[in-house]
């Protein structure tokens, strides 16, 4: 997983270590290459970066996406291709599972990101009979996930 920061002329990525997998989340400066370890987690999984630089990680969403205009939500699934997208409300400490209607094929998402307007995603999706992890998916489009969910989610 990578993210660049918005503070500096930072990137900052993880790596995962151990037959007992932690996860390490580095940040490289890109003007003089050094790097520098800033946090360490004791189970895999993605992480996104709040404005602040400071680093998201939830042990239920696999490569969480944080909400640029609705900072309260994140987005993911529960593996990085999995079988439903999930919505979690940071400030509730509420996690939601969206639609079914919102899975191409009825098979596997994954890697969603928000668009700068924070009510589209973009993400991956693939058929349930193609292996997850094996084959690539296809690049598709969520727009208005907002104003398709019903809104006991949206607390």
């Amino acid at each position: 997983d990578i993210e660049f920061s918005q503070n500096g002329p930072y990137v900052f990525y993880s790596a995962l270590v151990g037959v007992v997998v932690t996860t390490e989340i580095y940040r490289l400066n890109l003007s003089d290459s050094t790097n520098e370890l800033v946090k360490i987690f004791n189970c895999g999984g993605g992480f996104d970066l709040f404005d602040n630089d400071s680093v998201s990680f939830d042990s239920c969403i696999s490569f969480p996406q944080i909400n640029p205009v609705f900072k309260k939500y994140v987005i993911g699934t529960h593996h990085p291709e999995g079988l439903k997208f999930i919505l979690r409300n940071i400030e509730e400490h509420q996690l939601d599972t969206l639609p079914d209607s919102f899975v191409p094929y009825n098979g596997y998402v994954g890697y969603p990101y928000w668009f700068p307007n924070g009510r589209d995603i973009v993400f991956m999706a693939k058929p349930y009979n193609e292996p997850a992890g094996e084959i690539a998916g296809e690049i598709w489009i969520l727009t208005n996930l907002f104003d398709q969910i019903d809104t006991t989610i949206l607390k």
